[in-house]
């Protein structure tokens, strides 16, 4: 397995070598088959479970791909299970992706695509880059992929930021771009859950207040009134 690597001479990433070995024992290296993909109802109610998540993510991608056409990559969001949800980038190739199946809907786990860092990076936790072939798939040694996971308020795997390009495009600034979008999301995310929270308590303060018919006196921490 060790020859069908090149990271490089850094040597085999622990995180793919043993992505490697369960692939194998699953598929085959030569054949691909489309990826099967969520449509119609079952794509809606997934989209309306990650609308939060999607609302800031879409906005985040939106403000990056700004700044980075006309460059030939990807940009995706895809939920804890791997699911595609999103996709922004450049047309030419979102369509080359989507010949091999990466659309709106697409399951992306290892045991469908395998090796790949668009599971890799929902299963470490954290940021995984993969490109040409550390891929099981041969499919897939033409392309780089960079993810990594975003984790909502409660610490939780909520979703995936990714890079997708072609192998001759990658750039060692890819991985490090899904890194501060994914925080930039999930400070986001963190923000929003905690001004629902106080509103929350404000909206009882007010409704005790207002079911009380004796005065109320409060004080700071340091014993103002």
């Amino acid at each position: 397995m060790s020859g069908a690597f090149n990271n490089d001479g850094r040597g085999i990433s622990p995180l793919i070598a043993t992505s490697w070995e369960r692939c194998n024992k699953l598929m085959k290296r030569e054949t691909w088959n489309v990826p099967h993909q969520a449509q119609g109802v079952t794509f809606a109610s997934i989209y309306r479970r990650k609308k939060a998540m999607l609302t800031l993510g879409q906005a985040a991608l939106e403000d990056a791909w700004e700044y980075m056409a006309p460059r030939e990559c990807a940009l995706l969001i895809l939920d804890e299970t791997a699911c595609i949800l999103s996709r922004n980038g450049d047309p030419q190739t979102l369509q080359q992706l989507s010949v091999l199946g990466f659309n709106d809907g697409t399951y992306c786990a290892e045991g469908i695509i395998g090796t790949c860092a668009l599971s890799l990076a929902a299963i470490s936790g954290q940021a995984v880059k993969t490109m040409a072939d550390q891929h099981f798939k041969q499919a897939l040694w033409n392309w780089a992929f960079c993810a990594t996971p975003l984790f909502d308020s409660k610490g939780r795997l909520t979703g995936t930021i990714a890079l997708a390009c072609p192998v001759e495009q990658t750039t060692a600034a890819d991985l490090p771009l899904t890194l501060a979008i994914a925080r930039e999301v999930g400070n986001l995310l963190l923000t929003d859950s905690l001004l629902a929270e106080t509103n929350r308590h404000l909206n009882q303060l007010n409704a005790l207040l207002e079911s009380m018919d004796d005065g109320v006196i409060s004080w700071d921490e340091q014993g103002n009134l």
